[in-house]
Parts: structure tokens; sequence; C-alpha cells
């Protein structure tokens, strides 16, 4: 996903032509015609508002929530921070369960409090840093589901001088 979030984002809405994934030689996969659009953000300070764009391709009707440049941004700092989060909580973990085992001072609650904290840690941390990166203040109708969608709405990167 592109790292530029503007006022006026450019985007692709995608519609998924085949029902069933077809093989091609790179693999298995689905082909999806491609629309450009244009979706301009809320002011920063303003609350996000839904916004309907139709499918060229089929007419379906789909709603997205955009939110602001500000609270896109101010997401992505929170699933940032909770992602080092699950990273300390794999070290602190560690850390008690290593210090338990050099110290020959077994506790049963401690280490599976460590172990908690480095599962915990080890399962949030990738979703948390993923969700960060992936996060562009779009959602709605699969814009930020990993999986093939009817209908994902791509954030495309500007164009940049000398490409």
């Amino acid at each position: 996903m592109p790292r530029v979030v503007e006022q006026i984002q450019r985007a692709e809405l995608w519609h998924r032509n085949t029902f069933l994934a077809t093989a091609t030689a790179a693999g298995t996969g689905w082909t999806y015609a491609r629309h450009p659009t244009e979706i301009k953000r809320p002011a920063d300070g303003r609350a996000p508002f839904v916004k309907e764009i139709t499918c060229p391709t089929c007419g379906d009707r789909l709603r997205f929530r955009v939110h602001s440049v500000a609270s896109t941004r101010r997401r992505q700092r929170l699933f940032r921070a909770l992602a080092w989060t699950s990273l300390g909580l794999i070290v602190a973990g560690v850390g008690g369960v290593v210090a338990m085992w050099t110290t020959d001072s077994f506790n049963g609650v401690l280490l599976f409090l460590g172990l908690t904290a480095i599962v915990v840690g080890l399962g949030a941390g990738p979703s948390l840093g993923s969700m960060a990166a992936d996060d562009m203040g779009i959602t709605g109708h699969g814009a930020s589901n990993p999986g093939a969608v009817k209908h994902p709405l791509q954030v495309t990167e500007p164009e940049r001088p000398g490409d």
C-alpha cells in the first residue's frame, strides 16, 4: 500500500470478474476490472463520512467510510504503538522465563504469565504492524481486507516527477 495519505486521495475501485480463481503460470488468482477514482477526505478534525461509489462494471452502490488525513495518521500511529508494545511483551516474557530458568526460582504463575506474554506478543504484533502499514483511512467493502473480495478499493501512489 502507498505511504502517502492525501487530502484528495487517488484510488482504484476494483471489480472481481470471476467467482472462482483461475490458474495461471504465476499461480492462482482472480481477474479484476479497475476503475480509477478520486476521494476527497474530510477536513482535519471533522468526523469521517460515508462516500458512495457506484461500480461501473456491475452497478452496485458501495459505501466506504473515509477518514481525514490527521485521523488516518493518528490511527496508523496507534496501530504502530500497539505493535511495538507487543514486541515489548515478547521481550518481557522471554526475559522473565529466562531469568526464572537461570536462577532456579521456578514459579508456575510467573511462568504462565511469561509464556502468555510471548504468545500474545507473537500473535498481536505482526497483525497490528500490518494494520499500521495498510491503514489508509478508507474502510468498507474489503478496502482493508487481505482476501479476494468483490469490490476492493486500492489507494494508489501519486505520480512522482521523473516516473
